[in-house]
């Protein structure tokens, strides 16, 4: 019985726990296409969800134009590609 205890209570150490440590309460986007170029501004706010400061990693914002191949002018359908 002890050792049914004792590698219950290793088991329960050993396995990862998962929650939610923080929580995006507020996202904001503002795209201003007056200018040249453009200028896109992201306000986001977290909150933690947990007692002890937690600041996240990394943030990251792909932005991608998609086009056709062209032949002088004329695009080709169906060759999509995406540039950054």
């Amino acid at each position: 019985m002890k050792r049914f205890a004792l590698l219950f209570i290793f088991l329960a150490f050993i396995t990862p726990t998962f929650a939610d440590v923080e929580e995006i309460t507020n996202y904001n986007m503002t795209v201003d296409l007056t200018k040249n170029p453009a200028h896109i501004t992201n306000v986001i706010t977290i909150q933690n969800l947990v007692k002890y400061p937690l600041v996240p990693g990394i943030g990251e914002l792909r932005l991608q134009k998609e086009e056709s191949k062209k032949i002088l002018i004329i695009p080709i359908p169906f060759t999509k590609e995406k540039n950054l």
